[in-house]
């Protein structure tokens, strides 16, 4: 992520909704919530590492267009 290391310092928790569609169930809605530790100056480095993964994330490219997504991040 935009040079900051993330080994053993990225923890990710995904929620997700399930909703009868078309008499099918589905997952309509996924949030993913980041935390990473940063090192101190990289808060605007790591927003922005958020605002562009998707665009280069292969499972985001794969659902995005299905299944509404959200992301946040708590950097410390």
């Amino acid at each position: 992520m935009r040079k900051i290391p993330t080994t053993e310092k990225l923890e990710a928790t995904v929620e997700g909704d399930i909703e009868m569609v078309d008499g099918v169930l589905r997952v309509t809605r996924m949030r993913m919530h980041y935390r990473i530790e940063i090192p101190e100056g990289s808060d605007e480095a790591a927003e922005r590492a958020l605002a562009s993964y998707a665009s280069k994330c292969p499972a985001y490219a794969t659902v995005g267009d299905a299944i509404a997504l959200e992301s946040t991040l708590n950097a410390n």
